[in-house]
């Protein structure tokens, strides 16, 4: 049986989200006695906003102690363990063939040594990953494992490779991987003042490997910049699969759910997709956003969410509430970074939003869209956008609609959009009867005007009645000259009845009864 989680709608998971943002506020204003009675009613009252809020409190308490998105030097926001035993120094010590060097690093799961071959096959450096403690809990066994499973059935030219495993004498698990001697791509581009084109192409390896791992049914689910280490040749390679996820496997990804809850949260806020935060099934389309992230850094310098979170929260309130800027606009920010952040992509400040301009801004709008089925169905297919674009052909996405955008605006703001159209509704409503007031004025103004010159040209015409026989009175004479010619006048139908009844009228008051009769007939 599939976890509710997975069963969840998108409404429901954004509404469990939402809850668990605002109970991370009170939180992190409470103190140690507050928080720990807002915990224990959540735990009561909501057991789905209270896992999420354990996985907001988990990263931001791990993101404060590694400075959480210090730019240039952003971490893992995975939580450890803390009843894991002290870090053990391997140093000079031997597993299996392999000789250990120093300490690389350590991280949610373990730690990582250089190490050389010690058995005389070869003296190529490698790094070896060592479950961390004696044994670890679970939740770094469970990761360590599927880790292992994963990188036993990848081999590209840009995946670090796994080159053997096996266990401690004390009983710890290790794996011993392809050591790769480079630098985070963000770091070695912006180093060498690399060129957007060559951004591109150099971006285009890191594609063709997760598309690789996509197509053996292999998701990253933690693409980032320092999971992406590029070496002098120019050669990329991915890096640490601890929480990818096997997308056939059932096994697996009840594991990778139990990692989740135990481990905290086994992402980068920062270039995490929106399903991520929500806690909602995680597909190809994660890493095609997680991969947008990494390359909008790359092309500009600045993240698509502006620059002011600074806490897991603040960049989960941010993807839940905001939409990612384009390339173009965000690039053409004027601060004291727009001179180095151009520089360091050979270009200006002036030209930097220029280049990007057009189909980068619609290649990246449409693999961050927050709804993974609006995204690129694949890497692959991303990857062959920026292709198109680089060849100088047409590419398939195409940039948002009028309608479309105006459909999200509306959306994200309902309050203040039917406000406005209560308003304009109001307006046009006063316009339309100020015109139709206008309209029936100017109708009756040519009226009026129509019937004054008729009565002046039948005044005109008198003598000419006068010879026909008529008798001499001129008003009578008129009057019948006028009846004799209204057929003829150019006049509406109601300006012609009206006339005929004033006719009649003025008969009447001068005592000719049967002429005012045939008038009104």
């Amino acid at each position: 049986m599939r976890p509710m989680t997975m069963q969840r709608t998108k409404r429901q998971q954004a509404d469990v989200w939402n809850s668990a943002l605002r109970a991370f506020d009170q939180w992190v204003d409470a103190d140690e006695a507050q928080r720990a009675l807002l915990l224990e009613r959540f735990a009561a009252d909501d057991p789905d906003t209270h896992a999420s809020l354990l996985r907001l409190i988990a990263a931001d308490s791990e993101a404060e102690s590694a400075q959480f998105l210090n730019f240039g030097a952003m971490v893992d926001a995975v939580s450890g363990d803390p009843d894991a035993q002290p870090l053990r120094d391997l140093s000079g010590t031997g597993l299996g063939a392999w000789r250990i060097e120093r300490l690389l690093g350590r991280g949610g799961s373990g730690q990582v040594w250089l190490a050389q071959r010690c058995d005389g096959r070869h003296s190529a450096p490698a790094a070896i990953k060592v479950l961390r403690g004696a044994s670890g809990d679970r939740s770094s066994r469970l990761r360590f494992a599927r880790e292992g499973r994963l990188l036993a059935r990848l081999r590209h030219a840009h995946i670090a490779r796994l080159l053997d495993v096996g266990d401690t004498a004390e009983g710890e698990r290790y794996l011993v991987l392809e050591y790769v001697d480079g630098e985070r791509i963000d770091r070695w581009c912006d180093q060498r003042c690399l060129g957007i084109e060559a951004r591109l192409r150099l971006f285009l390896q890191v594609c063709d490997a997760v598309a690789y791992a996509h197509a053996n049914l292999v998701v990253h689910r933690d693409l980032k910049p320092s999971n992406i280490l590029v070496q002098d040749d120019g050669d990329a390679k991915v890096l640490d699969w601890g929480v990818a996820k096997l997308l056939d496997d059932g096994n697996a990804a009840d594991d990778g759910d139990e990692v989740t809850r135990l481990g905290g949260a086994p992402f980068t806020p920062e270039y995490a997709a929106p399903e991520q935060f929500a806690n909602a099934p995680v597909t190809v389309a994660t890493d095609v956003y997680s991969l947008a992230m990494v390359l909008y850094v790359l092309l500009t310098g600045r993240r698509p969410y502006g620059d002011d979170a600074n806490t897991p929260g603040d960049v989960a309130r941010e993807v839940a509430a905001d939409t990612p800027r384009r390339l173009s606009p965000r690039a053409a920010v004027h601060d004291a970074l727009s001179e180095q952040l151009a520089q360091q992509r050979a270009t200006t400040p002036q030209q930097l939003p220029r280049i990007l301009r057009g189909d980068l801004d619609t290649i990246v709008e449409k693999a961050l869209k927050a709804d993974p089925a609006e995204r690129y169905a694949s890497v692959q297919s991303f990857g062959e956008d920026l292709r198109r674009y680089l060849e100088g052909k047409p590419i398939r996405a195409r940039r948002d609609s009028r309608l479309y955008v105006l459909r999200k605006f509306v959306g994200r703001h309902r309050a203040g959009v039917a406000t406005g159209v209560a308003t304009l509704f109001l307006l046009l409503t006063v316009a339309a009867v100020v015109v139709l007031q206008s309209q029936r004025l100017k109708s009756e103004v040519a009226r009026t005007t129509a019937i004054k010159n008729f009565f002046l040209d039948s005044y005109l015409n008198v003598d000419a009645y006068h010879a026909s026989g008529e008798p001499a009175d001129d008003a009578f004479t008129m009057l019948k000259g006028a009846l004799r010619r209204i057929d003829k006048f150019a006049i509406d139908p109601q300006t012609r009845a009206e006339t005929y009844e004033t006719v009649a009228d003025i008969f009447t008051h001068l005592g000719r009864s049967n002429d005012a009769r045939e008038s009104y007939q």
